[in-house]
């Protein structure tokens, strides 16, 4: 049976070479591949300094040593990241503060960022997640206004960019990874680069034994035996052995990073219409190298999902579960809830990916998950084309071209369009795969929605329609963290068939909160019979009953408007397998504005 690991270094004949050579000569430790790697890492990323260490975790925490932060200050990580990171703030003396992240990216949500920020606060450390860069022009502009240091743990990002610039070059000083699985390796290894000569020489004495120089110089003096301790330090030095693979490495970072990039371009393509998968989104302004593929599955057992891939010799993995802030000893670090860390910790997925991988094998990858999870059947031909009839003479229209979700009336969106106008921030809550997304013109448009596969769906058909996608359940748009008054126009469309009573009042009252004064809103109230059928407290609520609960909210109602409702394609073969005729009652759009 075939098998597909996790990750396989790239090794080959000036790897091996390179070792003997050293082997050879008979110096093991710090030497001279130490200083070619370093010049080798200076060159590439354009900064004067690098020191090469034995891990990136002892980079991090010789990093923040030298910065000399206020001790017990605070410094901001993302929970969603190996405990590496937060060890290192502890180690050092300082209270590591989790902060939330972006579903999509995994990286630090730097629209969130500030609210994490209070006066004890002294350092901020991004971590690039999985190759993929945070949003550094942000994260450096509330740096520079708080007046806080900014140290990158780029472990999984040698190489990635944002907005052409390397992550690990943004901020104060970047912390690099050489481990067995990242997109080069020494084995074990890391790397600091910084343009502060000041941090360079403390870093490098810290990790020797607060000794200022190194064997390989004191050789070259009269005295070499001479080591005077400025301070207390480490032993975090990387070996000349190590060194040497690194260089050969470091001389293929481009052409396996391209390899990684092309790998991926093609399981992302074969895995898309595969239901309950959610790929990896790579941001525009970014230039991903994926040291993993980590995907999303949504209502998918993800433990037997990794069991059944085991099982035809995929081996799969999960990062990061628990996040950092649900571990036992940082469990008191962890203020604040982190709903959208938790969210992603249990549903990230970790695929194969390493540069020497067939294409033959990304295919069997896509070829078993299809087989493990088979896509939904769709209609016949036949039903498929009376399904079309029947609603072109609605004046339909099919936001799918592929016939793979549902069937949506133009006209609908349409009318809710008209309510909008350019200098809108709206907010679209229950936005589907995004087909009423495309036919608003507006400054800025966030999409919500309880369903992944949904979003996705969204991010592939319309890419360029929304400003942000957040998932999120109706009842709690608070966990989102989506800032109290700062939207002009909510419209929630076909989603307050969902909700009664208590939950709709609070629904309303999460919305009310969210509109800026003067605000409006559009909400879609559909009361055609299959629609609300299984739920009979929701069928007895009128529209007459919905405009008191929206008035006792605190909205005032402008315009009541009867629109043609939505019907899935669930519903319309009930209707074949039934054979009654078809009646399309009037929904309702209630508009208005909150009374503040």
């Amino acid at each position: 049976m075939r098998q597909i690991p996790l990750g396989r270094p790239s090794i080959n004949k000036q790897e091996i070479n390179n070792v003997v050579d050293v082997l050879k000569s008979g110096w093991l430790t710090h030497g001279q591949y130490n200083l070619i790697l370093e010049d080798q890492i200076k060159t590439y990323f354009k900064v004067k300094h690098c020191i090469l260490l034995n891990s990136c975790a002892s980079a991090l925490l010789v990093s923040l040593l030298a910065l000399d932060l206020p001790k017990n200050s605070q410094v901001i990580i993302p929970s969603f990241t190996f405990s590496a990171s937060a060890n290192a703030i502890v180690l050092a003396g300082l209270k590591p503060i989790f902060a939330e992240i972006d579903l999509k990216t995994g990286n630090l949500d730097s629209k969130k960022l500030e609210s994490f920020i209070t006066k004890n606060t002294s350092c901020i450390m991004p971590v690039h997640f999985a190759g993929q860069s945070c949003n550094m022009t942000e994260i450096m502009k509330i740096a520079r206004k708080h007046k806080l240091k900014v140290i990158e743990d780029s472990a999984e990002c040698i190489g990635g960019r944002w907005k052409r610039k390397f992550a690990g070059t943004f901020g104060h000083i970047g912390c690099f990874s050489f481990w067995a699985t990242k997109n080069i390796t020494t084995g074990e290894g890391g790397a600091v680069i910084t343009n502060s000569k000041r941090l360079a020489d403390k870093i490098r004495i810290i990790s020797a034994h607060g000794i200022p120089s190194s064997t390989l110089q004191r050789e070259k003096q009269t005295k070499p035996w001479l080591r005077n301790a400025i301070m207390p330090g480490f032993n975090f030095r990387m070996s000349n052995l190590q060194a040497a693979v690194g260089v050969a490495q470091f001389k293929k970072l481009n052409q396996l990073n391209q390899r990684r990039r092309q790998l991926t371009h093609r399981l992302t393509k074969k895995l898309a219409s595969i239901p309950n998968i959610i790929t990896p989104l790579e941001l525009t302004p970014a230039h991903h190298v994926y040291q993993m593929y980590a995907i999303r599955v949504n209502k998918i057992n993800r433990t037997q999902f990794i069991v059944n891939l085991k099982k035809h010799g995929i081996h799969a993995s999960v990062h990061f579960d628990p996040p950092v802030h649900q571990q036992t000893f940082y469990k008191q670090c962890a203020k604040t809830k982190l709903p959208v860390t938790d969210e992603l910790s249990k549903t990230e997925v970790s695929l194969p990916l390493y540069p020497n991988m067939t294409l033959k094998d990304i295919d069997y990858i896509a070829k078993i998950i299809k087989k493990i999870i088979p896509s939904p059947k769709k209609l016949t031909y036949t039903r498929l084309k009376d399904f079309k009839t029947i609603f072109q003479k609605q004046g339909a229209y099919h936001a799918n071209p592929k016939g793979f979700q549902a069937w949506f009336l133009k006209d609908n969106y349409q009318a809710i369009a008209k309510e909008s106008n350019p200098n809108d921030v709206v907010l679209d809550i229950g936005c589907g795969e995004g087909c009423l997304g495309k036919y608003l013109k507006v400054k800025k448009l966030i999409g919500v929605d309880y369903s992944p596969a949904a979003l996705n769906l969204c991010q592939q058909l319309y890419p360029k329609v929304y400003d942000d996608l957040l998932l999120g359940d109706l009842r709690r748009l608070e966990t989102l963290f989506l800032a109290k008054k700062s939207f002009s126009l909510i419209i929630c469309s076909l989603s307050l068939m969902y909700l009664i009573d208590s939950d709709l009042i609070k629904c309303l009252q999460e919305i009310y909160k969210l509109l800026k004064p003067k605000g409006y809103f559009v909400f879609t109230y559909p009361t055609v019979g299959p629609l609300r059928k299984g739920n009979k407290q929701a069928a007895e609520l009128q529209p007459s009953v919905l405009q008191e609960k929206i008035k006792q909210v605190g909205f005032t109602i402008t315009k009541i408007k009867p629109i043609v409702p939505f019907i899935s394609k669930k519903t319309f073969k009930q209707y074949l397998k039934s054979k009654k005729k078809m009646t399309l009652e009037s929904s309702y759009h209630f508009l208005g504005k909150a009374r503040k």
